[in-house]
């Protein structure tokens, strides 16, 4: 099996989409690939054109949009549910990435 920083980098995404609604820290994610932090950054934005960050925040906004319009989930719980401590923050963020804001979108 390849062990090489690409294949590293792929274990570690599938770590995020198993650990989304964690606190995960980006150093100890570069770490855990053996890499520092901006190879990290390159190589994860190389294989998924996003930065971790940005990587982790899409990931749970479609999952929290996924509780409310398929679970029937109030926002707020969706919001924790996937990570966020502050639910203006996640309306903020919800809005900015689909358009609407997550009560809105439940209507839809």
């Amino acid at each position: 099996m390849n062990s090489g920083p690409l294949a590293l980098v792929s274990n570690i995404i599938g770590i995020i989409q198993n650990n989304y609604n964690k606190d995960l820290d980006i150093n100890k994610l570069a770490e855990d690939a053996h890499l520092s932090v901006s190879s990290f950054y390159r190589i994860f934005r190389q294989i998924t054109s996003d930065t971790p960050i940005q990587y982790i925040k899409k990931l749970r906004l479609n999952r929290a949009k996924d509780l409310i319009v398929s679970k029937n989930v109030k926002a707020y719980v969706a919001a924790f549910e996937v990570g966020y401590e502050s639910v203006s923050q996640f309306s903020r963020e919800f809005k900015r990435y689909f358009g609407v804001t997550p009560a809105a979108f439940k209507v839809n």
